[in-house]
């Protein structure tokens, strides 16, 4: 059936389309309703007679839905697992059922099995399943940073932290060695000013079309060498992250998109996710600018999946925000300083699944290619502000570097 067939749809909607609005409407209502809960407070809360006796009787209520969700899916010893595997397991379920929702909705609109939103599907093995250190989702002990060698270093990494192997720790040895939990560069991220040169107006540099720019996609220890070899001699790299955490608990990252001024790279970063360590000789020094849009983010997922940390960044987004554009997005900078129609149909789009798509790498490769054009015209446009507004873009990317990972 077509989503314009006049047949009712399950009895209820007069088509598809009908269907999925109605159901849109009913998750974003879902979505803004939980993001207006605050946990603050939550413990307080709960000593509350009143609060406790309802949040009591909610929590059976939505421990009652997942059982019927598991219903749904054969899965066995459900009684046996604890809390953090009933989540784990919880997500799975979910992954299956959307799944056949999504292949449901296709098939009612017509859609043919090789689209890329059917190749989503094809994801089989879960990529962490092949991961050397297991991704850690406990809340019971705080992340402790992956790194064991800091270059570019003002103050030297504690010793424990080098003797240290990737596996979990008890909050025994954490309360013996605190400072494994410290920000091992927030020295030398508070010690960075930018060099003068960095505070004058530039010619922006408009790169090359993408179809002429050479782009290597990197996914041997040969090709991060190459790349390596290529980005140390830089002045400035646009970087940008790909992660997966559609119906995922803290997810991981999928894809690392680096530019220089001639050239782009494709990080597969489910393959040398235990290689990347050594992109921290680049992304430390402080004579290199790293340029990202909206690093918030970024700053947690480099920390968290390969111990990356970054000095000297200048967040578009902070620079945006201090230009007071009408909208912060990249999507905006990229119309209005590139005239380029940023492709919205891949921002949900699963990046585990191998071979990527050429739409795909198209998609990644956009986000970083123009990047360093942008900063070139926002750097001016700041400078032409005032003599304070690009310091103090400077400053706030310095803030969003000193965020650290802690769950």
């Amino acid at each position: 059936m077509s989503s314009t067939d006049s047949t009712k749809f399950l009895d209820l909607f007069n088509n598809v389309d009908e269907y999925k609005q109605t159901i849109c409407s009913k998750v974003i209502d879902v979505i803004r309703t939980s993001n207006r809960l605050g946990f603050e407070n939550f413990e307080q809360i709960m000593t509350i007679n009143s609060c406790q006796e309802k949040m009591n009787l909610l929590s059976e209520k939505i421990l009652n839905r997942i059982y019927q969700l598991k219903s749904h899916i054969q899965s066995s010893n459900w009684n046996q697992f604890d809390t953090d595997e009933k989540l784990e397991q919880l997500i799975d379920i979910n992954d299956t059922l959307f799944e056949r929702i999504a292949s449901a909705l296709d098939d009612a609109d017509g859609i043919t099995k090789t689209s890329v939103s059917t190749t989503v599907r094809q994801v089989l093995e879960k990529p962490q399943l092949k991961f050397k250190h297991k991704i850690n989702n406990s809340t019971q002990i705080p992340f402790i940073p992956k790194i064991r060698n800091k270059p570019n270093a003002l103050t030297p990494l504690p010793t424990i932290i080098m003797q240290m192997d990737m596996e979990p720790i008890d909050l025994e040895l954490l309360q013996r060695h605190p400072e494994v939990l410290d920000h091992p560069y927030f020295d030398e991220i508070e010690a960075f000013q930018p060099d003068e040169i960095l505070l004058k107006s530039v010619m922006p540099q408009y790169p090359k079309a993408i179809e002429e720019t050479k782009c290597l996609f990197v996914d041997s220890l040969d090709k991060l060498k190459t790349m390596m070899d290529h980005i140390e001699i830089q002045s400035e790299l646009a970087v940008d992250l790909e992660h997966h955490s559609y119906r995922s608990y803290q997810g991981f990252t999928c894809l690392m998109q680096i530019s220089s001024r001639t050239e782009d790279f494709l990080i597969d970063t489910l393959i040398l996710r235990d290689e990347l360590s050594v992109l921290n000789n680049v992304f430390t020094n402080p004579k290199i600018v790293k340029v990202f849009h909206g690093a918030d983010w970024d700053i947690e997922w480099l920390q968290k999946d390969f111990g990356i940390y970054i000095v000297n960044m200048f967040d578009t987004h902070q620079a945006a925000k201090e230009l007071k554009l009408p909208t912060l997005s990249l999507a905006y900078l990229l119309k209005i300083y590139c005239n380029i129609d940023a492709s919205k149909q891949f921002q949900l789009a699963d990046w585990r699944i191998r071979p990527l798509p050429n739409e795909y790498l198209r998609y990644a490769q956009e986000d970083t290619h123009y990047l360093l054009y942008i900063y070139d015209r926002l750097r001016n446009q700041l400078i032409e502000k005032s003599s304070d507004a690009l310091q103090s873009v400077y400053k706030k990317s310095k803030i969003v570097c000193q965020k650290q990972k802690f769950g």
